[in-house]
């Protein structure tokens, strides 16, 4: 059984369909890449993954590690590892971190993973 497995993905904003009944599988230690043009789904898929705001299927099932997470907020998946590291995620020293180093150190994505910046007024 795969880690993470789409069933039957599909996802339009609107009129237009983004994704058509996509299925694939992720085994646990397994290392892939998503790869293609501007415009065909690659950021969409991946905000579907981690439950980003305003990203819910239009018909389908997302299953990780044997439970359907579907319904979960972002957080509940970001205390399960499923998160998203931009290329663009920066440091509070201004300086960019690698999604090396970010695997590297082996935190809670609900922890802070750098200091504090002094603009930013969030907590835990």
């Amino acid at each position: 059984m795969s880690l993470l497995a789409l069933s039957h993905v599909v996802y339009a904003a609107g009129p237009k369909k983004i994704l058509d009944d996509l299925d694939f599988g992720i085994d646990e230690g397994d290392v892939h890449a998503l790869i293609g043009t501007n415009g065909t789904g690659k950021s969409t898929l991946a905000r579907l993954i981690i439950g980003s705001e305003g990203f819910r299927l239009s018909s389908g099932q997302i299953v990780f590690d044997g439970r359907d997470i579907g319904a979960w907020t972002m957080y509940e998946r970001a205390v399960t590892w499923i998160a998203w590291k931009s290329s663009k995620t920066k440091r509070s020293d201004n300086r960019r971190r690698s999604s090396k180093s970010v695997i590297r150190l082996r935190r809670s994505p609900t922890k802070r993973l750098s200091a504090p910046s002094t603009r930013n007024k969030w907590r835990p």
